[in-house]
Protein backbone atom coordinates (compact mmCIF):
# COMPACT_ATOMS: atom_id res chain seq x y z
CA UNK A 1 0.00 0.00 0.00
CA UNK A 2 1.66 3.15 -1.16
CA UNK A 3 -0.35 6.66 1.17
CA UNK A 4 0.31 9.16 -1.61
CA UNK A 5 2.03 11.35 1.95
CA UNK A 6 4.52 8.88 2.55
CA UNK A 7 6.35 10.45 -0.70
CA UNK A 8 5.82 13.74 -0.16
CA UNK A 9 2.36 14.53 -0.94
CA UNK A 10 0.97 17.74 0.93
CA UNK A 11 -2.52 17.92 -0.14
CA UNK A 12 -2.93 21.27 1.70
CA UNK A 13 -4.89 22.69 -1.83
CA UNK A 14 -1.39 25.07 -2.65
CA UNK A 15 1.53 22.63 -3.31
CA UNK A 16 1.99 20.91 -6.41
CA UNK A 17 2.08 17.33 -5.24
CA UNK A 18 2.35 16.04 -8.63
CA UNK A 19 5.59 14.21 -8.48
CA UNK A 20 5.00 12.71 -5.38
CA UNK A 21 1.49 11.13 -6.18
CA UNK A 22 3.04 9.66 -9.65
CA UNK A 23 5.89 8.39 -7.36
CA UNK A 24 2.92 6.67 -5.27
CA UNK A 25 1.32 5.45 -8.80
CA UNK A 26 4.59 3.71 -9.87
CA UNK A 27 5.75 2.14 -7.04
CA UNK A 28 2.42 0.23 -5.72
CA UNK A 29 -0.81 -1.36 -6.77
CA UNK A 30 -3.09 0.41 -4.05
CA UNK A 31 -2.51 4.06 -3.32
CA UNK A 32 -4.21 5.82 -0.53
CA UNK A 33 -5.12 9.34 -0.45
CA UNK A 34 -5.77 11.43 2.98
CA UNK A 35 -7.69 14.55 4.08
CA UNK A 36 -7.27 17.13 1.99
CA UNK A 37 -6.79 18.47 -1.56
CA UNK A 38 -3.72 17.30 -3.55
CA UNK A 39 -2.73 19.65 -6.68
CA UNK A 40 -1.50 18.37 -9.53
CA UNK A 41 -0.11 20.15 -12.62
CA UNK A 42 0.19 17.74 -15.03
CA UNK A 43 -1.19 14.53 -16.13
CA UNK A 44 -1.19 11.59 -13.90
CA UNK A 45 -0.08 8.06 -15.88
CA UNK A 46 -1.61 5.04 -14.59
CA UNK A 47 -0.03 1.71 -16.88
CA UNK A 48 -0.90 -1.11 -14.88
CA UNK A 49 -3.92 -2.98 -13.03
CA UNK A 50 -4.04 -0.10 -9.55
CA UNK A 51 -6.32 0.42 -6.75
CA UNK A 52 -6.78 4.29 -6.01
CA UNK A 53 -8.90 4.81 -2.84
CA UNK A 54 -9.36 8.11 -0.76
CA UNK A 55 -11.33 8.19 2.81
CA UNK A 56 -14.80 9.92 0.85
CA UNK A 57 -15.43 11.83 -1.91
CA UNK A 58 -15.98 14.99 0.48
CA UNK A 59 -12.93 14.58 1.89
CA UNK A 60 -10.22 13.07 -0.47
CA UNK A 61 -9.60 15.63 -3.49
CA UNK A 62 -7.35 15.47 -6.69
CA UNK A 63 -7.73 19.02 -8.07
CA UNK A 64 -5.71 20.51 -11.37
CA UNK A 65 -6.53 24.41 -12.52
CA UNK A 66 -5.36 23.96 -15.85
CA UNK A 67 -8.47 24.77 -18.17
CA UNK A 68 -7.03 22.15 -21.35
CA UNK A 69 -5.43 19.24 -19.45
CA UNK A 70 -6.48 15.44 -18.65
CA UNK A 71 -6.32 14.91 -14.78
CA UNK A 72 -5.55 10.60 -15.55
CA UNK A 73 -4.62 9.22 -18.24
CA UNK A 74 -5.71 4.96 -17.83
CA UNK A 75 -3.55 2.67 -20.50
CA UNK A 76 -3.88 -0.60 -19.15
CA UNK A 77 -5.38 -3.09 -20.05
CA UNK A 78 -6.59 -4.76 -16.92
CA UNK A 79 -8.75 -3.10 -14.73
CA UNK A 80 -8.21 0.08 -12.43
CA UNK A 81 -10.43 0.33 -9.45
CA UNK A 82 -11.37 3.93 -8.51
CA UNK A 83 -13.35 4.87 -4.76
CA UNK A 84 -14.50 7.26 -2.35
CA UNK A 85 -12.48 10.51 -4.25
CA UNK A 86 -13.19 14.10 -5.66
CA UNK A 87 -11.50 15.20 -9.17
CA UNK A 88 -12.02 18.68 -9.29
CA UNK A 89 -10.97 20.53 -12.34
CA UNK A 90 -11.52 24.17 -13.78
CA UNK A 91 -15.78 24.66 -13.88
CA UNK A 92 -14.57 26.81 -17.48
CA UNK A 93 -12.52 24.01 -18.92
CA UNK A 94 -11.85 24.23 -22.56
CA UNK A 95 -10.74 20.79 -23.33
CA UNK A 96 -9.36 17.25 -21.89
CA UNK A 97 -10.64 14.64 -20.35
CA UNK A 98 -10.85 14.47 -16.05
CA UNK A 99 -10.43 10.43 -16.14
CA UNK A 100 -9.09 9.13 -19.33
CA UNK A 101 -9.75 5.38 -20.08
CA UNK A 102 -7.12 5.13 -23.67
CA UNK A 103 -4.09 3.14 -24.90
CA UNK A 104 -3.04 0.81 -27.60
CA UNK A 105 -4.95 -2.17 -26.30
CA UNK A 106 -8.48 -2.55 -24.77
CA UNK A 107 -8.99 -1.65 -21.00
CA UNK A 108 -11.29 -4.19 -19.22
CA UNK A 109 -13.14 -4.02 -15.65
CA UNK A 110 -12.86 -0.92 -14.26
CA UNK A 111 -14.84 0.62 -11.78
CA UNK A 112 -15.89 3.84 -10.72
CA UNK A 113 -17.47 3.59 -7.23
CA UNK A 114 -18.81 6.72 -4.75
CA UNK A 115 -16.26 9.60 -6.46
CA UNK A 116 -17.60 13.20 -7.12
CA UNK A 117 -16.74 14.85 -10.23
CA UNK A 118 -16.52 19.06 -10.19
CA UNK A 119 -15.83 20.92 -13.32
CA UNK A 120 -13.59 19.84 -16.39
CA UNK A 121 -14.64 19.72 -20.04
CA UNK A 122 -15.36 15.76 -20.34
CA UNK A 123 -15.21 14.19 -16.50
CA UNK A 124 -15.26 10.33 -17.61
CA UNK A 125 -14.33 9.56 -21.23
CA UNK A 126 -13.55 6.06 -22.79
CA UNK A 127 -11.78 5.44 -26.16
CA UNK A 128 -10.87 1.80 -25.31
CA UNK A 129 -12.33 0.14 -22.72
CA UNK A 130 -15.19 -2.46 -22.14
CA UNK A 131 -17.21 -4.30 -18.97
CA UNK A 132 -16.57 -0.76 -16.72
CA UNK A 133 -18.87 0.10 -13.80
CA UNK A 134 -19.67 3.54 -13.01
CA UNK A 135 -21.73 3.67 -9.90
CA UNK A 136 -23.10 6.04 -7.14
CA UNK A 137 -21.11 8.78 -8.49
CA UNK A 138 -21.93 12.57 -8.25
CA UNK A 139 -21.08 14.60 -11.60
CA UNK A 140 -21.62 18.33 -11.40
CA UNK A 141 -20.50 21.18 -13.89
CA UNK A 142 -19.02 19.22 -17.07
CA UNK A 143 -18.70 21.56 -19.86
CA UNK A 144 -19.11 19.00 -22.51
CA UNK A 145 -19.76 15.83 -21.16
CA UNK A 146 -20.18 13.99 -17.77
CA UNK A 147 -19.33 10.41 -19.22
CA UNK A 148 -18.59 10.00 -22.81
CA UNK A 149 -18.78 6.13 -24.18
CA UNK A 150 -16.63 5.34 -27.16
CA UNK A 151 -14.59 1.72 -28.06
CA UNK A 152 -11.78 2.48 -30.82
CA UNK A 153 -10.74 -1.10 -30.45
CA UNK A 154 -13.66 -2.67 -31.63
CA UNK A 155 -17.01 -0.38 -31.65
CA UNK A 156 -19.23 -3.68 -30.43
CA UNK A 157 -17.44 -4.18 -26.95
CA UNK A 158 -19.05 -2.78 -24.43
CA UNK A 159 -21.13 -4.40 -21.22
CA UNK A 160 -20.37 -1.02 -19.56
CA UNK A 161 -22.85 0.01 -16.75
CA UNK A 162 -23.75 3.58 -15.54
CA UNK A 163 -25.49 2.91 -12.30
CA UNK A 164 -27.20 5.04 -8.97
CA UNK A 165 -24.92 8.30 -10.51
CA UNK A 166 -26.29 11.92 -10.27
CA UNK A 167 -25.39 14.66 -13.37
CA UNK A 168 -26.41 18.09 -12.81
CA UNK A 169 -24.95 21.26 -13.19
CA UNK A 170 -23.62 21.04 -16.92
CA UNK A 171 -23.26 23.50 -19.04
CA UNK A 172 -25.94 24.97 -21.92
CA UNK A 173 -24.39 22.76 -24.53
CA UNK A 174 -23.94 19.74 -22.55
CA UNK A 175 -25.04 16.53 -22.76
CA UNK A 176 -24.69 14.30 -19.10
CA UNK A 177 -24.33 10.94 -21.50
CA UNK A 178 -22.66 10.90 -25.15
CA UNK A 179 -22.64 7.42 -26.69
CA UNK A 180 -20.42 7.19 -30.06
CA UNK A 181 -19.75 3.74 -29.87
CA UNK A 182 -19.43 0.72 -27.41
CA UNK A 183 -22.43 -1.87 -27.77
CA UNK A 184 -23.59 -3.47 -24.17
CA UNK A 185 -24.28 0.06 -22.60
CA UNK A 186 -26.69 -0.30 -19.35
CA UNK A 187 -28.14 3.08 -18.30
CA UNK A 188 -29.97 2.08 -14.91
CA UNK A 189 -31.48 4.23 -11.63
CA UNK A 190 -30.05 7.22 -12.45
CA UNK A 191 -30.98 11.30 -12.10
CA UNK A 192 -29.95 13.43 -14.74
CA UNK A 193 -30.61 17.00 -14.73
CA UNK A 194 -30.14 19.71 -17.32
CA UNK A 195 -27.86 20.41 -19.73
CA UNK A 196 -28.79 20.23 -23.87
CA UNK A 197 -29.26 16.16 -23.42
CA UNK A 198 -29.30 13.55 -21.01
CA UNK A 199 -28.48 10.70 -23.37
CA UNK A 200 -26.85 11.16 -26.69
CA UNK A 201 -26.39 8.86 -29.96
CA UNK A 202 -23.89 9.83 -32.40
CA UNK A 203 -21.34 7.32 -34.14
CA UNK A 204 -18.49 8.93 -35.60
CA UNK A 205 -18.32 6.73 -38.77
CA UNK A 206 -19.91 3.18 -39.79
CA UNK A 207 -19.87 1.87 -36.34
CA UNK A 208 -21.60 -1.51 -36.16
CA UNK A 209 -22.69 -1.95 -32.36
CA UNK A 210 -25.78 -3.10 -30.30
CA UNK A 211 -27.86 -3.45 -26.74
CA UNK A 212 -28.55 -0.65 -24.70
CA UNK A 213 -31.11 -0.62 -22.14
CA UNK A 214 -31.99 2.83 -20.25
CA UNK A 215 -34.59 2.09 -17.69
CA UNK A 216 -35.81 3.46 -14.33
CA UNK A 217 -33.92 6.95 -14.60
CA UNK A 218 -35.25 10.19 -13.44
CA UNK A 219 -34.49 12.83 -16.63
CA UNK A 220 -35.50 16.37 -16.51
CA UNK A 221 -35.06 19.88 -17.76
CA UNK A 222 -32.92 18.89 -20.68
CA UNK A 223 -33.37 22.31 -23.13
CA UNK A 224 -32.92 20.56 -26.73
CA UNK A 225 -34.14 16.84 -26.27
CA UNK A 226 -33.56 14.19 -23.60
CA UNK A 227 -32.48 11.40 -25.72
CA UNK A 228 -31.33 12.10 -29.34
CA UNK A 229 -30.11 9.38 -31.83
CA UNK A 230 -28.73 10.18 -35.08
CA UNK A 231 -26.04 10.08 -37.42
CA UNK A 232 -24.41 11.07 -41.34
CA UNK A 233 -22.82 8.12 -41.80
CA UNK A 234 -25.21 5.46 -43.89
CA UNK A 235 -23.22 2.45 -42.66
CA UNK A 236 -23.63 2.95 -39.04
CA UNK A 237 -25.53 0.24 -37.27
CA UNK A 238 -27.78 0.67 -33.98
CA UNK A 239 -29.74 -2.40 -32.78
CA UNK A 240 -31.51 -4.08 -29.60
CA UNK A 241 -32.47 -0.76 -27.60
CA UNK A 242 -34.54 -0.66 -25.10
CA UNK A 243 -36.20 2.07 -23.62
CA UNK A 244 -38.31 1.12 -20.24
CA UNK A 245 -39.57 3.15 -16.87
CA UNK A 246 -38.57 6.21 -17.02
CA UNK A 247 -39.28 9.66 -15.48
CA UNK A 248 -38.71 12.56 -18.00
CA UNK A 249 -39.83 15.99 -16.93
CA UNK A 250 -39.59 19.45 -18.20
CA UNK A 251 -38.60 18.72 -21.96
CA UNK A 252 -39.28 20.35 -25.05
CA UNK A 253 -38.16 16.44 -26.96
CA UNK A 254 -38.86 13.30 -25.53
CA UNK A 255 -37.02 10.57 -27.68
CA UNK A 256 -35.60 11.51 -30.45
CA UNK A 257 -35.12 9.18 -33.17
CA UNK A 258 -34.89 11.50 -36.43
CA UNK A 259 -31.76 10.34 -38.05
CA UNK A 260 -32.41 10.94 -42.22
CA UNK A 261 -30.21 7.61 -42.35
CA UNK A 262 -31.95 4.36 -41.54
CA UNK A 263 -29.60 2.67 -38.66
CA UNK A 264 -32.17 1.83 -35.81
CA UNK A 265 -33.88 -1.05 -35.43
CA UNK A 266 -35.02 -3.91 -33.01
CA UNK A 267 -36.34 -0.90 -30.60
CA UNK A 268 -39.41 -0.84 -27.49
CA UNK A 269 -39.87 2.80 -25.90
CA UNK A 270 -42.58 0.91 -23.36
CA UNK A 271 -44.16 2.06 -19.57
CA UNK A 272 -42.47 5.50 -19.61
CA UNK A 273 -43.96 8.90 -17.90
CA UNK A 274 -43.17 11.92 -19.93
CA UNK A 275 -44.61 15.08 -19.32
CA UNK A 276 -44.78 18.92 -19.10
CA UNK A 277 -43.33 18.05 -23.06
CA UNK A 278 -43.33 21.34 -25.07
CA UNK A 279 -42.88 19.83 -28.41
CA UNK A 280 -42.64 16.12 -29.16
CA UNK A 281 -42.73 13.16 -27.27
CA UNK A 282 -41.54 10.93 -29.40
CA UNK A 283 -40.09 10.99 -32.83
CA UNK A 284 -39.37 8.04 -35.20
CA UNK A 285 -38.12 9.40 -38.61
CA UNK A 286 -36.45 6.49 -40.10
CA UNK A 287 -36.29 3.11 -37.59
CA UNK A 288 -37.58 -0.29 -38.30
CA UNK A 289 -38.65 -3.15 -36.02
CA UNK A 290 -40.49 -0.96 -33.39
CA UNK A 291 -42.85 -0.99 -30.44
CA UNK A 292 -44.18 1.87 -28.28
CA UNK A 293 -45.96 0.82 -25.74
CA UNK A 294 -48.10 2.26 -22.62
CA UNK A 295 -46.45 5.51 -22.53
CA UNK A 296 -47.64 8.48 -20.35
CA UNK A 297 -47.39 11.52 -22.81
CA UNK A 298 -48.30 15.03 -21.50
CA UNK A 299 -47.65 18.55 -22.61
CA UNK A 300 -48.86 21.16 -25.07
CA UNK A 301 -47.03 20.27 -27.99
CA UNK A 302 -47.16 19.65 -31.66
CA UNK A 303 -47.65 15.67 -31.39
CA UNK A 304 -47.32 12.91 -28.74
CA UNK A 305 -45.97 10.39 -30.71
CA UNK A 306 -44.62 11.28 -34.47
CA UNK A 307 -43.82 7.90 -37.04
CA UNK A 308 -42.34 8.96 -40.24
CA UNK A 309 -42.87 7.78 -43.79
CA UNK A 310 -39.93 5.64 -44.14
CA UNK A 311 -40.41 3.99 -40.55
CA UNK A 312 -40.94 0.36 -41.19
CA UNK A 313 -42.79 -2.53 -39.55
CA UNK A 314 -44.04 -1.10 -35.91
CA UNK A 315 -46.34 -1.20 -33.42
CA UNK A 316 -48.10 1.44 -31.32
CA UNK A 317 -50.01 0.35 -28.54
CA UNK A 318 -51.45 1.35 -24.83
CA UNK A 319 -50.36 4.88 -24.94
CA UNK A 320 -51.74 7.58 -23.43
CA UNK A 321 -51.27 11.45 -24.54
CA UNK A 322 -52.71 14.30 -23.62
CA UNK A 323 -52.52 18.30 -24.63
CA UNK A 324 -50.69 18.12 -27.64
CA UNK A 325 -52.29 19.10 -31.12
CA UNK A 326 -52.28 15.47 -32.50
CA UNK A 327 -51.85 12.88 -30.37
CA UNK A 328 -50.50 10.36 -32.74
CA UNK A 329 -48.97 10.91 -36.05
CA UNK A 330 -48.43 7.25 -38.40
CA UNK A 331 -46.96 8.49 -41.65
CA UNK A 332 -46.03 4.61 -41.74
CA UNK A 333 -47.81 2.54 -43.96
CA UNK A 334 -46.09 -0.47 -42.36
CA UNK A 335 -46.79 0.30 -38.68
CA UNK A 336 -50.08 -0.34 -36.84
CA UNK A 337 -51.40 1.52 -34.23
CA UNK A 338 -53.62 0.33 -31.64
CA UNK A 339 -54.74 2.81 -28.69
Amino acid sequence: MAKVTDYGAVCDGVTDDTLAVQAAIDDDQLIEFPIGKCIITAPLCINKPVVIRGVGRHLSTLKHLNTNMNMLNITTDGGVDIKNMAFSAPINATGGHVINLTGDTVNAFSTIKDCLFYGGWNQFYTTAAYAWIADGNYHYGYVNTGIQVRNTYNADWGDSTVTNTVMSGGAANSTSIYQSSSGGLRIVNNKLLGGAYAYRYAPTGNELTSDLIIANNSIENQTVAAMRFTTANQGAVLANIVINANQFMNQPIVVAMDSPHRFMSRIVISDNSMSVVSQYGIILTNVEDFIVSNNQITGNGVNGIAIGSASQNGKVTGNRTKGFSTGIVNSSSSTVVIN
